[in-house]
């Protein structure tokens, strides 16, 4: 098989394209005046866009200032005003505006003409670009005349914004009877506790500037705490008193029995007692002064006996002075341990108060807790309830849709204009009948191939048309091996060709349909592999 394509064969396409005039012109002549037709009672379609700008709410987002916290929320809103645009609702308030006789239908407009309406009006994100990239997007209307189209542009923007507005505050106003039945319900609650809370301090009464300070303060520093303190103090230094005025006591007792026994004692004891204090040290001198004569003198001698005169008057007072001690000691005595039992008596009873008070502390601390939580629930629930209604009242007044800059239009209606689809029309024509004229037109071989359903037809036209036959060789001189030329009769195109073809292809289709299963079929390639 050769490697170069076939030739065309140009006069074999010249009259297949002439022998079929009337199929190729009749299709283009019909194709045409369907093109023509279409361009009479086709009705203009005018384009008006304008671009928007959507932004977030500002009201309880003071670092946003309207910008979207995420592009999620920024796609999510322009997706919500692409819903809207296909609402019923905005569709029939903006085409009821631009035709006022549709308000006037008892019923309102039919679901084909809110679908066809829906088809003309268009929300899109700018070219090259989907939602939630930009904050701006672009709404386009589509009608029969400029002026109506860039009316209902307006018309559909307003009720958008509309429509946004009754988003917004009916979603507020959910919110607000939501806001306003947890206020209620949180001053119910706190009511409650404020109840439970008055009847445990009822029940302290004096004692309940001590326990809000045992609440507040747990360290335990409270009045009553540090009164305490300082009667255990005071406590302690009375019992220490009496502790010292016993063992005076006992001491004294023991010095009158046995004189010694107080001249050996510390003089800690006597230093309440300064008389008998002197009294010992005076009888300690003379001991000590008897002791010295007693190495000079013998016992009978008047110093020696001065000074043991002198000791045994200085025992007698010290003997006379212990008793007058003694007994000014007892009332003392009494005195410190009256002392001691008052004071451990007020230790005793703040010691039981506190302990009371330390009891209904955890009772009153929880309390008070509850309560302040309550509180603090019923301040964010009117807080959040404020908000939601500053949030309602701004959705009513101001707009989250803002336009930027006019209503562009187009002075030349959209798509092609009546030239382009005629000349298109024609094309498609042409098109059209040169493909049906190759379907079934032999091709320009004798042979026939599968190429075609003329070519299994058996007609006398498989064979191209071909000019008139060449006129014969002249004859070659004899001894000269040559090949004649043979002449090719000549085979005329009949008037009714493009019939005739017409009638092979039915011919064809009703062999195909009565084949049966088991015939075998066979198909020869033009171009085998």
């Amino acid at each position: 098989m050769s490697g170069s394509a076939a030739p065309i064969a140009w006069r074999h396409l010249f009259h297949t394209i002439r022998a079929y005039l009337p199929l190729w012109a009749g299709a283009t002549i019909l194709f045409a005046g369907l093109g023509y037709a279409y361009t009479r009672v086709r009705v203009d379609t005018y384009s008006a866009s304008q671009s928007l700008v959507i932004r977030n709410e500002a009201h309880g987002e003071q670092d946003l200032l309207g910008r979207f916290a995420s592009q999620t929320d920024l796609k999510a809103a322009q997706e919500t005003v692409l819903e809207l645009a296909n609402n019923r609702n905005v569709i029939f308030e903006a085409m009821s505006r631009l035709d006022p006789s549709l308000a006037e239908l008892e019923n309102g407009p039919s679901q084909k003409f809110i679908n066809d309406a829906k088809s003309r009006i268009i929300v899109r994100p700018p070219k090259g670009s989907e939602f939630g990239a930009t904050e701006v997007i672009y709404l386009e209307t589509r009608e029969s005349s400029q002026e109506r189209a860039e009316k209902l542009c307006n018309y559909v923007r307003e009720a958008l914004t509309d429509a946004m507005r009754d988003i917004r505050a009916e979603r507020f106003s959910g919110v607000i009877q939501e806001l306003t039945h947890s206020r209620d319900l949180a001053a119910q609650h706190r009511q409650e506790a404020n109840k439970k809370l008055q009847a445990l301090e009822t029940s302290v009464g004096s004692d309940l500037g001590e326990l809000r300070s045992l609440t507040e303060n747990f360290a335990g520093s409270g009045n009553s705490q540090r009164v305490l303190t300082d009667l255990q103090k005071e406590s302690q230094q009375a019992e220490l008193e009496l502790e010292k005025l016993r063992e005076l006591e006992a001491l004294l007792k023991r010095g009158q029995a046995d004189p010694d026994q107080l001249l050996v004692s510390g003089g800690e004891l006597l230093a309440s007692q300064p008389t008998l204090k002197r009294l010992k040290d005076g009888y300690t001198d003379a001991q000590l002064a008897a002791s010295s004569l007693s190495s000079l003198y013998t016992a009978n001698h008047p110093k020696m006996r001065a000074a043991e005169t002198a000791q045994r008057e200085i025992l007698d007072k010290i003997l006379q002075e212990i008793q007058a001690s003694i007994e000014s000691m007892e009332p003392q005595i009494r005195i410190a341990s009256d002392r001691v039992a008052k004071l451990q008596k007020k230790q005793d009873e703040l010691s039981n108060r506190l302990n009371e008070l330390a009891e209904m502390r955890t009772t009153y601390s929880n309390l008070l807790s509850d309560f302040g939580h309550r509180t603090n629930l019923l301040e964010r629930a009117e807080a959040s309830l404020n908000e939601a209604e500053a949030s309602r009242q701004a959705a009513l007044s101001i707009n989250l849709i803002s336009p930027l800059g006019p209503v562009q239009s187009g002075d030349s209606p959209v798509g092609p204009n009546d030239t382009m689809l005629l000349m298109g029309s024609i094309t498609a024509g042409l098109l059209f009948g040169a493909g049906m004229v190759f379907l079934v037109a032999p091709g320009a071989g004798k042979d026939n191939f599968g190429r075609r359903w003329s070519d299994y037809s058996g007609s006398k036209f498989n064979a191209a048309p071909v000019a008139p036959a060449a006129p014969a060789a002249p004859a070659a001189p004899q001894g000269t091996e040559v090949v004649a030329a043979q002449a090719v009769q000549p085979q005329t195109v009949p008037e009714n060709y493009a019939a005739d073809a017409w009638q092979n292809l039915q011919r064809l289709a009703a062999q195909s349909s009565q084949t049966q299963a088991g015939e075998q079929r066979v198909e020869r390639r033009s171009n085998p592999r």
